[in-house]
């Protein structure tokens, strides 16, 4: 995912800022199952078709993914 904004945290609630260089929808989320506005699912239950949270578009996976999972910033000269 593009990583569009400088911004890390959000300074009143601590949680990573939408499309910033800690951004849950891009690295995967924080808490395994968990996405970034709370819903839960079950990680291994395969009889669930959304893998993705509708609200914020997060992917239920297991939060270890956000070590191997890569963003990039989109630079305006090469």
């Amino acid at each position: 995912g593009e990583v569009r904004k400088p911004y890390t945290f959000h300074y009143k609630t601590n949680k990573p800022e939408k499309d910033g260089l800690f951004c849950e929808r891009i690295f995967g989320p924080i808490k395994s199952g968990i996405c970034a506005c709370g819903n839960y699912r079950v990680i291994g239950d395969e009889k669930e078709d959304p893998k993705f949270c509708e609200q914020c578009g997060v992917e239920f996976v297991d939060s270890r993914i956000r070590r191997y999972q890569m963003g990039y910033i989109k630079l305006t000269c090469p």
